[in-house]
Formats: structure tokens, C-alpha cells, sequence
């Protein structure tokens, strides 16, 4: 498992969506980052996923507030690079 599939299930939960459309979202904002700057492909236990998880959750307002706000400006990058095409 990675830290990116603990994210997928803890976004799906917060935002009621299928994880699919979790996973999509993710994958977007990952491929328009640099690879160092973060850790969504890292491979982690079973045991630190649980822990993650329980993290994320116990803070869910801010963590759903990050995830969205990422999300927004890759669309407003995205659509500014279409524009400048």
C-alpha cells in the first residue's frame, strides 16, 4: 500500500465519493508535481497505513481543506497553460 492509496480512502470517506473519482483527482495533482516533492508513490505497512489514516481523519476539516485547495490550483494551472498554448 502507499501513502497515496491511504489518501484515496481517507478522501473518498471525507468527500463521499467513489474512490475512483478520489484516485483521478490524486493522480492529477501528483503528475503535475515534482516527484521529490512528495511522498504519494512511497510504499508504507499496513501498520503505518492504519496510523495515517487515523491521523488524517482525527483532522479531517483541515485535511480536506489542503486536498481541495491542491486540487483548485491545478485546475487554475492547468487552464492557464491551455491559454498560453
Amino acid at each position: 500500500m502507499t501513502r497515496g492509496d491511504v489518501f484515496i480512502q481517507v478522501f473518498s470517506e471525507l468527500c463521499d465519493e467513489p474512490q475512483k473519482i478520489i484516485a483521478e483527482m490524486l493522480h492529477a495533482i501528483r503528475d503535475s508535481m515534482p516527484p521529490e516533492t512528495h511522498t504519494f508513490d512511497e510504499e508504507i505497512s499496513e501498520n503505518e497505513a492504519v496510523i495515517l489514516f487515523d491521523e488524517l481523519i482525527q483532522d479531517k476539516e483541515a485535511v480536506l481543506e489542503w486536498f481541495l485547495e491542491g486540487y483548485r490550483r491545478f485546475i487554475v494551472r492547468s487552464r492557464q497553460g491551455r491559454s498560453d498554448a
